[in-house]
């Protein structure tokens, strides 16, 4: 998630995910490939699996209506031969679907479902996912303390499978409730330990958003150098990546710094 100056959150990062026409597109692709599939003979087992994943991609489309169609057939088909873990991820979608339309008490029992189920068939990995997912409904509403506890639970979970992918997101989910704690020491060790990460390193966006935070971070300790020098870094991946939304960020923040600093001239040009 990338933090900015006039909102807590840009959400975007785990699983609510920016909205634009070319991730629909794949998304569309991927759900046409998946559904042809439902039409030829399958194992029950599959066919759950399936349905999970187009569920899946039609929450990231914000299609909700058919997503929520498709997981509660798979759910069903689940409980009905037995498939444990195609019902604990079943049930897990539904939680971020309900998460992504700001229903938090349905989906905080669809994850306590999820998770429940994931203990009973030892998928740590999806434990980690669903205690990080409960962290986002916590915070979401304001409640930092339970937020980062469960940030925390799932970073000790990832590290112990050694999946540092997720470790990286953990160390991000828990760098951005110190910032919104005002904690920015603290926030700043989380984001240096999360770009150490070669699966983060790999992944540019994610750099651009870590060090967008980061820009944040020091502008809130006002200094200001150290903002203007991460925020124009981050800028420069967005511009390779043409993430505009990425870009408008980060001329929004630079511009902030330099109204600080009582560089009008500067300041208008970015905000313009």
């Amino acid at each position: 998630m990338r933090l900015n100056s006039y909102s807590k959150f840009v959400l975007g990062l785990i699983l609510i995910h920016f909205h634009s026409s070319i991730l629909v597109a794949q998304y569309s692709r991927k759900i046409d490939s998946l559904t042809s599939l439902l039409g030829t003979s399958l194992a029950d087992t599959m066919r759950v699996n399936i349905l999970n994943d187009i569920g899946g991609f039609r929450v990231k489309a914000h299609d909700y209506n058919n997503a929520l169609d498709d997981l509660l057939e798979a759910q069903s088909l689940a409980k009905k031969i037995n498939y444990k873990s195609g019902l604990s991820n079943a049930l897990q979608r539904i939680g971020v679907l309900l998460m992504n339309k700001f229903n938090y008490s349905e989906a905080m029992d669809y994850y306590k479902k999820a998770i429940q189920i994931k203990k009973e068939i030892g998928d740590k990995k999806g434990i980690a996912d669903i205690t990080s997912n409960m962290g986002i409904v916590y915070s979401d509403q304001g409640e930092y303390t339970k937020a980062i506890e469960k940030y925390f639970a799932a970073l000790k979970i990832r590290e112990e499978i050694k999946d540092t992918y997720g470790t990286g997101i953990s160390l991000i989910s828990i760098a951005n409730i110190y910032f919104l704690q005002n904690n920015y020491k603290e926030a700043l060790v989380h984001y240096f330990q999360a770009l150490k990460l070669k699966d983060i390193q790999k992944q540019r966006s994610f750099i651009a958003e870590v060090n967008s935070n980061i820009g944040l971070t020091y502008f809130r300790m006002n200094d200001h150098i150290k903002g203007l020098e991460y925020f124009n870094f981050a800028m420069k991946i967005d511009e390779e990546l043409g993430d505009k939304q990425g870009i408008a960020i980060a001329k929004s923040d630079l511009g902030n710094i330099y109204t600080a600093r009582k560089d009008y001239v500067m300041s208008l040009k970015l905000l313009n």
